[in-house]
């Protein structure tokens, strides 16, 4: 039972995701990027909260939007900060993660402006932040 005033894991999905997967070997992790309306209405997700220090090797831009969504990244291809917070995210028994630098295009200011708009809600919907 919630208390009222509690907001349920689920009352909020991110515009997108990264979905991850364990195979079926356990060699290593899969990510690839998935959208909000691909889901369904209770998703849980773990949110990365973190200083990116600079530029980002890798990052979500128009020109690598398909490339996410279509081809599974290995865990390798990941930052560390990222590739933990893929680690731990699966541990809990958790399948997606959202990242800011992963989850939102970099490349557009009409992307970042509504995205960041929403960052409230991402991380108060998120089942948990790792920070």
């Amino acid at each position: 039972m919630y208390h009222s005033n509690y907001r349920k894991p689920g009352d909020y999905i991110p515009t997108r995701l990264l979905s991850l997967s364990t195979p079926s070997k356990g060699l290593g992790s899969h990510v690839y990027l998935q959208l909000a309306s691909e889901l369904g209405d209770f998703i849980p997700f773990s949110a990365l909260s973190y200083c990116w220090g600079g530029d980002q090797q890798l990052k979500l831009e128009k020109s690598l939007i398909e490339r996410l969504r279509t081809t599974d990244m290995g865990i390798e291809e990941l930052p560390p900060i990222i590739a933990d917070a893929v680690t731990v995210t699966l541990s809990l028994g958790i399948r997606h993660l959202w990242v800011d630098a992963l989850c939102i295009l970099q490349d557009s200011d009409e992307d970042k402006a509504r995205e960041i708009g929403f960052m409230g809600k991402i991380y108060s919907a998120a089942t948990v932040t790792l920070a």
